[in-house]
């Protein structure tokens, strides 16, 4: 019974050591891991790509609330804007990426955007310019939350007009 027992003790723990831990700048799942939550299993990953020249939503949508105010998760405002102003938007080009057969990617939130500025030299790949959030200003319907990446990762809200870079991220 003691000998059945110690097997089964030596045999989980060995289960346990098996499970692969990640790390913040490990390629992984079609992208690059910027943030882990505390196991270690589940977290962030980054895009590649930027994609450059990209507006916030189409004109008309411009001056329309979409309401898409979340600051933390940039998956319900990516799935809000692309159901209410559809295409032409960073949040459309996000949805419909496949990279690496992962078709899961969004556009991120204000917060989400300034983490990965916080992990830009582990990322790489970006350019010295302006990243569109997916965080709709609550005050100013025509405004949207953007990152500088020039500026030390300053957050600012700027005309959903405005061509910005966009650089899509999705969750694991």
């Amino acid at each position: 019974m003691i000998s059945c027992l110690l097997y089964l003790q030596l045999n989980c723990l060995s289960q346990v050591n098996e499970i692969k831990s990640h790390f913040v700048g490990e390629k992984f799942g079609g992208g690059i891991i910027f943030y882990l939550d505390e196991t270690g299993q589940h977290g962030l990953i980054a895009g590649t790509k930027n994609y450059l020249g990209i507006r916030w939503c189409k004109p008309k949508y411009e001056n329309k609330a979409i309401r898409a105010y979340n600051m933390t998760d940039g998956k319900e405002n990516t799935d809000l804007i692309v159901k209410i102003a559809g295409d032409m938007s960073g949040s459309h080009l996000c949805v419909n990426l496949n990279i690496d057969n992962y078709k899961d990617w969004y556009l991120p939130s204000v917060k989400e955007l300034t983490l990965l500025y916080s992990q830009l030299m582990k990322v790489g790949g970006f350019i010295m310019a302006d990243y569109w959030s997916s965080t709709e200003d609550i005050k100013k319907s025509n405004r949207a939350w953007a990152v500088r990446f020039a500026k030390a990762g300053k957050e600012f809200t700027a005309r959903k007009y405005n061509k910005f870079a966009v650089r899509p991220i999705r969750k694991f």
